[in-house]
């Protein structure tokens, strides 16, 4: 399953990038490299759909999943099963026909996807991370919750924790080191660590609720 427009979309927001469309040129900087290259080019595994309830379990229980198809399911592969946070990694035991076994935790229902593991699902899951750490979801992301207090330490006098490291540091600067955590490692996956680097000496690469 290739990355989608919208991943695509995300994908650039999130590493400093415009959104606008090619027909933008020449009047603003556009690049084509993410529909281009990233969009046809980026390595996946082999995808199908799974149509089950499969409960929580604490800890994880091996469960069958039917596939709709098990064709590149290889027992010892990992794969990932469902999408956002109903998603989780795990290795496939055994294959039999369509189905495949594996130790699943978290609950599964309805049709959802299963992806063998490979560089579509890595970049998924690093974008899950950085929607839950930016503008994502209903909540607006941890980030978005933080803007309430960011740091504020005392509400009579208003004083804040200080920006530095470790203990000290302030829920709002920790936010915003793991969201550039997150996107570094977005760049790289995707070859793009030196465009990253000069969106954000440009001041575009780390924005507060990207």
């Amino acid at each position: 399953m290739a990355l989608t427009s919208a991943e695509i979309a995300r994908i650039k927001f999130e590493l400093g990038d415009n959104l606008l469309g090619f027909g933008a040129l020449p009047f603003v900087d556009v690049s084509t490299v993410y529909e281009q290259i990233i969009a046809p080019y980026t390595l996946g595994g082999a995808a199908t759909t799974c149509t089950a309830t499969i409960p929580a379990s604490a800890p994880a229980a091996l469960a069958t999943l039917p596939l709709a198809s098990s064709a590149g399911f290889t027992a010892g592969d990992r794969m990932v099963v469902d999408v956002d946070d109903s998603q989780e990694a795990a290795t496939i035991r055994s294959v039999s026909g369509n189905n495949v076994t594996a130790f699943l935790a978290i609950a599964h229902s309805g049709t959802f996807p299963v992806l063998v593991e490979g560089g579509e699902s890595i970049i998924r899951g690093i974008l899950t991370q950085l929607r839950k750490l930016g503008v994502g979801g209903q909540d607006g992301g941890q980030l978005g919750q933080a803007t309430g207090y960011a740091g504020l330490k005392r509400v009579e006098d208003i004083e804040f924790f200080p920006d530095g490291t470790g203990a000290s540091k302030g829920t709002f600067a920790t936010l915003r080191d793991a969201q550039a955590y997150w996107r570094g490692e977005l760049a790289t996956a995707l070859g793009l660590r030196e465009r990253l680097e000069r969106a954000r000496s440009a001041g575009r690469g780390n924005l507060i609720l990207g």
